[in-house]
């Protein structure tokens, strides 16, 4: 089945206002990236402010395996695997996997190094509007056809490289995105789709929102998960098919789960 998008073009923007601060934006139209690019209007006496939600519940003598975090509205119970902590399901999921192909697990799918601003919900309205600053404050999940197939122009490689809370790190306090080197140690003895999701961690087969047409592909074929670890244009993502696992680049445009590993 071919889905399609309407896409209305607005080619004057006044007074566009982020949720938790107020910032105006202007607009152009770049041939180059066949998009619109926002560009904030910043005052030289007033900074961006950060619009982060977080709900944070560690529990006293907190033990991995034992301890519940809730974040979000969610309450995530924690795996100990491989000598490390990981939360037990994918960020934004229901459930942990009852089986590969269970929906409930997919969880949020996240353009590569964006928080959670609503764009990583399955659903989230399609744009072709191109972000210069690191928190584009909308909710739009956003498409691109030309190279280098970024939601943010230009690209920024440490939007989730930090360990702490701070630039775009979507997980809990004390959590981060995966980094290439814990998917190293996670996919030693995990060769297939049915491997992970038999590990302690029951990561599922949710495929991913592709970034060129918005559309969520390869569910139940692929298992899927970002890194927060980027090499040139792309970013690391571990890739699982029926026999065989491996670390793989992606179009840092596409969205894909999450998983959160706690902090040393």
């Amino acid at each position: 089945m071919v889905r399609t998008f309407s896409f209305i073009l607005i080619t004057t923007f006044i007074n566009i206002h982020n949720i938790g601060c107020t910032q105006d934006f202007t607009a152009s139209i770049s041939g180059k990236q066949n998009a619109i690019v926002l560009t904030p209007y910043i005052d030289a006496d007033e900074s961006p402010v950060r619009n982060d939600t977080i709900d944070t519940d560690f529990e006293n003598n907190f033990k991995c395996g034992e301890s519940k975090i809730t974040f979000d509205g969610i309450i995530y119970n924690t795996v100990s695997f491989k000598e490390r902590c990981w939360l037990d399901r994918n960020l934004g999921a229901k459930r942990a996997a009852q089986a590969p192909g269970d929906k409930n697990s997919f969880g949020d799918y996240y353009q590569w190094g964006r928080l959670t601003d609503g764009h990583e919900e399955k659903r989230s309205t399609p744009t072709i509007l191109l972000s210069e600053i690191d928190n584009p404050g909308f909710a739009g999940f956003i498409l691109t056809t030309t190279a280098p197939y970024d939601w943010h122009t230009p690209q920024n490689n440490d939007l989730w490289k930090d360990t702490a809370r701070i630039n775009n790190n979507p997980c809990p306090d004390g959590w981060k995105v995966a980094s290439k080197s814990d998917f190293d140690i996670l996919l030693s003895g995990n060769n297939s789709i049915l491997d992970l999701y038999k590990s302690p961690l029951r990561i599922p087969a949710s495929g991913y929102r592709d970034g060129t047409s918005g559309n969520i592909i390869d569910v139940g074929s692929k298992t899927l998960l970002w890194s927060s670890s980027s090499k040139g244009k792309k970013a690391f993502a571990i890739e699982a098919g029926k026999i065989q696992a491996k670390e793989k680049k992606y179009q840092r445009a596409n969205g894909l789960p999450v998983r959160c590993l706690k902090t040393d």
